[in-house]
């Protein structure tokens, strides 16, 4: 199950960076935004990723 945690948030991540860089285009947004929302997502992504695995070896202590 915690492989399936990791893969879905990092998958958030890789989205995040396809929109940032322009391989996934979401609707009629410019470019300046498409890649400010990309970033952010792929910030999100991240942070899930690194809060998931803190919080997996905390519970392991």
């Amino acid at each position: 199950m915690n492989a399936v945690n990791i893969i879905a948030r990092a998958l958030v991540a890789i989205v995040g960076l396809l929109i940032a860089f322009g391989e996934l285009h979401v609707g009629t947004l410019g470019s300046p935004f498409q890649e400010t929302f990309g970033i952010v997502v792929f910030l999100f992504g991240a942070f899930r990723v690194v809060q998931f695995i803190a919080r997996s070896r905390d519970e392991e202590a």
